[in-house]
């Protein structure tokens, strides 16, 4: 078992720029020039790890999107959105659909497509499913979840400084 510790400075980093960024200016917006200054896939894992969804999903996109968002990543944030709730609509897009439900599910598609094509970090991060896993008992679902989701995942262990 391998350990990424981050620093102080890169904790302090994350959680000035991403942490409940909008609560104190509702108008506030993420910068994805900051963004961009994350290095490592263990910054955009933690960022995961604390990221308060009240403050939209925007950033995590950008997780998503990013090439250094490893598995481990992409399923933290898989399973945080309470995906069984928008297994009613369809993946690709549904008239039905609230704007902000449109943009988690827009966020699930993401997910999805890069398991499809594997475009994960080669830098492997380690994540247990097990304390994220909700009940899966949506009625008649529009998409199942994909199996790699539930995959118990080996590599780096993310701590803080000692």
């Amino acid at each position: 078992m391998s350990i990424y510790k981050l620093s102080q400075d890169q904790i302090d980093f994350i959680e000035e720029h991403f942490f409940e960024f909008s609560f104190d200016k509702e108008d506030e917006l993420p910068d994805k020039k900051l963004f961009e200054q994350l290095t490592h896939p263990a910054e955009l894992y933690y960022l995961a790890h604390i990221y308060n969804w009240d403050d939209g999903t925007e950033v995590l996109q950008w997780v998503i999107d990013s090439p250094l968002c490893s598995e481990a990543t992409a399923n933290l944030i898989f399973w945080r959105s309470q995906p069984d709730y928008y297994r009613r609509y369809t993946l690709s897009g549904d008239p039905s659909v609230a704007l902000n439900d449109g943009e988690v599910l827009s966020l699930l598609h993401s997910i999805i497509q890069k398991h499809q094509s594997n475009d994960f970090s080669a830098i492997k991060i380690a994540f247990d499913p097990e304390p994220e896993l909700e009940s899966l008992t949506a009625q008649n679902p529009k998409w199942d979840v994909p199996e790699a989701m539930f995959n118990k995942l080996e590599g780096l262990e993310i701590h803080g400084p000692s």
